[in-house]
């Protein structure tokens, strides 16, 4: 359940003083789902379906599904958070501590924005410089994870290896469904449904096409 390493790591992590730069902790987290993460999510699919790349759009609200997975999978791992016996811990109890799902939210959905970016921006010089700051970023909150005892070194790579099998998977289905849609495939595929289903899920095919 516990690596003596994992201590180590985050007690020489926390020997670190930020000083005045302590509120960028809490700066870090608010960028999370529940803060700017949540809102870019819900502005960028909103202007992305107002853009008619609407298949886009539907994959970015469906990120909550891997999320979700993840508190599952958080509970019956069950493992125990840092506790304040063994290093500096802020905040209260949160549940289950592998993997963290702050860390596989950030890639996952940071990773895949960069991805559309590499689609739809052309300068690849700004395009280097986003992916340049974003991958520091997702670095930087995990760091800062460790720093105040949400997680364990282990919890935040659990995080990040999960966040990238999820990433690949999301790109690989987007692709699909991109091509799949596109080509008119998925209509024909609708017609092999009673007239009770067919109708809804023409309409909702031709609509995100």
């Amino acid at each position: 359940e516990l690596f003596d390493w994992d201590v180590d790591i985050t007690l020489w992590v926390q020997e670190f003083d930020l000083g005045p730069a302590r509120f960028l902790i809490g700066w870090l987290f608010w960028m999370g789902l529940r803060g700017a993460a949540g809102a870019l999510l819900a502005v960028v699919s909103v202007a992305l379906w107002l853009r008619n790349r609407r298949i886009e759009a539907v994959f970015l609200l469906a990120m909550g599904a891997p999320d979700l997975f993840n508190f599952l999978l958080r509970a019956a791992i069950d493992r125990p958070r840092p506790t304040s016996d063994l290093v500096n811990v802020v905040g209260g109890f949160q549940g289950g501590s592998f993997p963290s799902g702050s860390s596989l939210h950030f890639l996952l959905f940071y990773g895949f924005l960069i991805y559309l970016a590499g689609i739809y921006i052309e300068s690849r010089r700004h395009l280097n410089g986003l992916r340049a700051i974003t991958a520091f970023y997702v670095v930087v909150v995990g760091i800062g994870l460790i720093y105040a005892g949400r997680h364990w070194f282990t919890d935040v790579m659990g995080g990040y290896i999960y966040g990238t099998f999820y990433l690949l998977c999301w790109i690989a289905s987007y692709r699909w469904a991109k091509e799949w849609i596109g080509s008119g495939e998925a209509l024909r595929f609708s017609e092999r449904f009673p007239p009770i289903l067919r109708r809804p899920l023409a309409y909702g095919l031709r609509l995100v096409s």
